[in-house]
């Protein structure tokens, strides 16, 4: 009872195979202690994960489990023993919506078309990068939707906003999308074109490009100038044709 290694050093020798520990210590010769609630040598000790070696603490199996009770897998890798690896998650935000805003059409800037890898539900996160206007910054920092609209009330200038994706209950985010924008103190008027395609006109039949401009705002009355320019195309199809003006003429021939 003498001896330093009685009771695994743990306790002393009461009489003979009989063994009072020191607190802290459990079993016949004090060699057994716990960890979070359960013995060393119980099933379920460091979370079945590692093995306690001291009062509350744990050894873990291998370097991929962590926590102080060996709970939880490090980050990229899941499974029982932490051994199975996590596929990346892709999370890409993507924006789309016209480069202007004016006085009586509401901007929709889209963040449908971003999309995740897998099916964790994720966070709409907007913000104004650039463009001083407070109302808005405070504005889009309330939304978590895909889809935003820029009120007409905010300030003449320039606009820069990002969208960035974030998966709920974590850190992981995905890279900005950005969306630059102007706002105008006029409407903002929007262009169609009317008539058959050029590819399928007749070379022996004049025919006409009728240009057809859209106002959205009821309230003003002024008229848009027109300007036709060819954007593709070997041959100058508008050499010598009146590019001014609302139609295009094309003489047969």
């Amino acid at each position: 009872s003498n001896s330093s290694n009685v009771c695994s050093s743990n306790g002393h020798c009461d009489s003979f195979n009989d063994c009072s520990c020191d607190s802290g210590y459990f079993g016949d010769d004090c060699s057994i202690v716990s960890c979070y609630g359960y013995l060393s040598n119980h099933s379920s000790v460091c979370s079945s994960r590692g093995s306690c070696n001291s009062t509350d603490h744990c050894v873990c199996n291998s370097s991929f489990i962590v926590g102080s009770n060996c709970e939880s897998c490090k980050v990229g890798f899941t499974g029982s023993n932490c051994s199975i690896v996590v596929p990346p998650i892709e999370l890409t935000a993507i924006v789309s919506g016209s480069s202007s805003i004016g006085n009586c059409n509401p901007l929709t800037i889209s963040g449908s078309d971003s999309f995740i890898s897998t099916n964790d539900k994720f966070h709409y996160n907007w913000e104004l990068v650039s463009g001083s206007d407070s109302y808005l910054s405070s504005y889009l920092k309330s939304l978590d939707t895909p889809d935003i609209q820029i009120p007409t009330n905010i300030s003449i200038g320039e606009y820069q906003v990002k969208l960035q994706l974030q998966i709920d209950n974590s850190t992981i985010t995905s890279s900005g999308a950005f969306h630059n924008f102007t706002k105008y103190n006029a409407s903002v008027i929007t262009s169609k074109i009317d008539g058959p395609s050029i590819q399928y006109a007749s070379v022996n039949k004049q025919f006409f490009l009728h240009g057809v401009a859209i106002n959205s705002c009821p309230t003003d009355s002024s008229q848009p100038s027109f300007k036709w320019r060819q954007i593709s195309g070997s041959h100058n199809a508008l050499n010598g044709l009146q590019t001014t003006l609302s139609t295009l003429t094309f003489p047969n021939g």
